[in-house]
């Protein structure tokens, strides 16, 4: 994949997640996209998308619309590099 193709997924991620805290049925603070720190691992380049909110439960309800394929996340990052 390349680094447009990375950057356009997580803008399009960004978006849903915007669109279903404006519709409140999601309590959440966006911040990003932007890529990640290491741009670039194993082959594949990362941006990365940094979600708060005060309700754990609104967390899991947004990792719950994370595509199938391709995506991680880390729920309780010790740091963000």
């Amino acid at each position: 994949a390349s680094i447009k193709a990375a950057e356009k997924a997580a803008l399009d991620f960004a978006q849903r997640l915007q669109e279903d805290t404006l519709q409140k049925r999601l309590r959440i603070e966006i911040d990003g996209p932007a890529p990640a720190f290491h741009e670039k691992f194993q082959n594949k380049y990362q941006w990365q998308l940094v979600l708060k909110a005060k309700d754990r439960n609104q967390l899991l309800e947004a990792i719950k619309l994370l595509p199938s394929s391709g995506w991680s996340y880390d729920i309780d990052p010790i740091d963000l590099l």
